[in-house]
């Protein structure tokens, strides 16, 4: 059975124990459950902003990063968006296709 979740504003909270005598636990008194809820809110968001626009939020953070200083390298946006290398370069190909990026070969390679 699925139910709503419950207010967290109300003053009402259960107070019962749970079978066995473990406390029952208060999902929005959990500061991990909050910070998921957090994140997920926050991307729906990041979505509907920036969809219109053709981007994904794997996009967002390479844009924010070459916004921030151009020229960055792969492997430096692999460090500073924290994404495995595959990803990156997934990304990046697919920036590349649709006009959003433009690669470079580095001269010290």
């Amino acid at each position: 059975m699925i139910e709503a979740a419950p207010d967290p504003t109300s003053a009402e909270t259960p107070t019962a124990d749970r079978a066995g005598g473990a406390p029952e636990l208060r999902r929005y008194e959990s500061f991990g459950y909050m910070v998921n809820l957090a994140a997920r809110l926050f991307e729906r968001a990041l979505t509907e902003r920036i969809a219109p626009l053709g981007l994904t939020t794997g996009q967002f953070p390479v844009l924010l990063a070459l916004w921030e200083r151009d020229g960055l390298s792969q492997s430096d946006l692999v460090r500073i968006v924290r994404v495995e290398q595959p990803t990156m370069a997934q990304t990046l190909s697919r920036m590349e296709r649709d006009g959003l990026i433009a690669r470079t070969a580095d001269p010290a390679d």
